[in-house]
């Protein structure tokens, strides 16, 4: 089991990625003993989704949003996008309250929620077009972001 964690460690690109402890390697693999190998887990993507589909019942859409952000990064779901489809309306909420007062189109608010969410990614390291939450490249850098809102 040793030289397999360490062959593991040193070929698959996730066990890379985090840097494990042996002891802290089952949490992500499963010793296979019949083949004699660690198997990651596999998670299941409506795990990840019940944080989203519990908060979105009490939460602020901003929480929503942070949360999203989160669960990207640390829980990596198989299918961002689709995940990204089904708590968008609970996430636009406060946009969408203010669209009137502001004039705010969809594409507006979009930008609005994917800049939250891009937000809370940056300061996790990384950047919402990683995820290919929707078909567009979004702008993340902050002199395109004002040369946009100043549009």
């Amino acid at each position: 089991m040793l030289i397999e964690f360490f062959s593991i460690n040193a070929t698959d690109s996730e066990a890379k990625h985090l840097k494990l402890l042996y002891r802290d390697f089952p949490k992500y693999y499963v010793w296979d003993s019949q083949m004699q190998t660690w198997t990651k887990i596999k998670r299941n993507d409506s795990d990840i989704e019940k944080p989203m589909e519990e908060a979105s019942t009490y939460r602020m859409p901003s929480e929503l949003r942070r949360l999203f952000a989160t669960l990207l990064h640390y829980c990596k779901p198989s299918n961002p996008r689709k995940m990204f489809e089904t708590y968008y309306e609970h996430m636009l909420e406060d946009f969408r309250k203010t669209q009137s007062e502001l004039n705010m189109s969809e594409e507006q608010i979009l930008h609005k929620v994917l800049q939250g969410i891009n937000d809370t990614l940056e300061s996790l390291g990384k950047y919402i077009n990683e995820y290919h939450l929707v078909p567009f490249k979004y702008i993340t850098s902050n002199s395109e972001r004002f040369t946009r809102d100043s549009l």
